[in-house]
């Protein structure tokens, strides 16, 4: 029968039902803060417009409001790139500012660059492999 028993309940059977309590309060809270994170929901809302077959860029930008589309269409003819394009470098430049806010020291998105914490753990996963 022990064999059976995951790290979980090996775990919990050690701690006492208070104990238990808290923890799983904790739990709860963190889960309730990953669904209110923006990152969070940026990342469902994509993952379930891909699923619906929705998430094609044009379908996003038929979405957002004339007058965006307009401004979109307008910088396109000056920098002779398609609207699609500019609006896929918007939307990345967005989630960018969005990971820049949450997690400060791992990219420079005005700038374009990875900053040395990201680098340097992705040198070491590389030399790792």
């Amino acid at each position: 029968m022990n064999e059976n028993r995951g790290s979980f309940d090996r775990l919990v059977s050690g701690i006492s039902a208070s104990e238990r309590r808290n923890l799983l309060e904790k739990m709860q809270g963190v889960a309730a803060d990953r669904e209110s994170d923006p990152l969070e929901q940026t990342a469902l809302e994509s993952a379930q417009a891909f699923a619906e077959g929705t998430g094609s860029l044009a379908s996003q930008l038929k979405k957002k409001s004339l007058v965006f589309r307009l401004l979109l269409w307008v910088q396109s003819l000056f920098s002779n790139t398609s609207v699609e394009t500019l609006f896929n470098e918007h939307l990345i430049s967005q989630l960018a500012h969005a990971v820049e806010k949450k997690y400060p020291g791992i990219i420079d998105q005005k700038r374009g660059y990875l900053l040395s914490p990201l680098f340097d753990s992705y040198i070491f996963c590389a030399g790792q492999g």
